[in-house]
């Protein structure tokens, strides 16, 4: 996945000086893992809907927020998944989004989408942070996300994620709210909503 020159087999690296024409070409690998949650059933919405074998059963979860519902998506006729309780009463980055996955024979792991939308009262400020163990989490580079009340603004796409998480038997990743703000610039509401879609993950096989 990422940029790649004629017939190379390894992504471009953009810190090589450039001191002629070049020309690359985009490639996108293999999803690993993914989440479109199309069904009304919440769980089985919130479990893998495309990926290797070893992801089939990953669920998507939302630590410390309320109940969950599955409104519209990202276009007519499809849906998300959604939750309220994202207020903040013992402090920051003690909510978020988690998605467990496997990244084991797979190496080049980019984020290839993830969409979010909240309420007016909802969360506004998110950052995506990846962990091994759920204790000790580090910051994505290029992962700081703004939400809006609707689904233009809280957008990550082709974020290549660390070279750390190739070759795992168990990634977290998680989109994790970072302030008091809400969509609409007041203080995030018990009843405000964070939404979520179109998560996929994508790697090249290890040869």
């Amino acid at each position: 996945m990422g940029w790649f020159e004629a017939g190379a087999t390894e992504a471009f690296d953009f810190d090589t000086p450039i001191t002629d024409n070049l020309t690359l070409y985009a490639k996108w690998g293999e999803i690993i893992v993914g989440w479109d949650f199309e069904n009304t059933n919440t769980t089985t919405a919130r479990t893998a809907s495309h990926g290797i074998a070893a992801n089939a059963a990953m669920l998507v979860e939302a630590v410390g927020a309320g109940g969950y519902t599955t409104p519209t998506g990202t276009t007519t006729g499809t849906y998300s998944i959604s939750t309220t309780g994202w207020e903040v009463e013992v402090g920051v980055d003690t909510k978020y989004w988690i998605a467990p996955f496997s990244t084991v024979g797979y190496k080049n792991i980019t984020l290839i989408s993830s969409y979010q939308m909240s309420s007016n009262t909802g969360p506004r400020d998110f950052k995506l942070q990846y962990s091994f163990d759920a204790t000790d989490w580090v910051d994505v580079d290029g992962g700081s996300i703004t939400v809006t009340n609707n689904w233009t603004g809280g957008v990550l796409a082709d974020l290549p994620l660390p070279a750390e998480l190739e070759n795992q038997a168990i990634v977290l990743l998680r989109w994790v709210v970072t302030s008091t703000t809400s969509a609409n610039g007041s203080m995030i509401g018990r009843t405000g909503t964070s939404r979520l879609d179109e998560v996929y993950i994508g790697g090249y096989p290890i040869n």
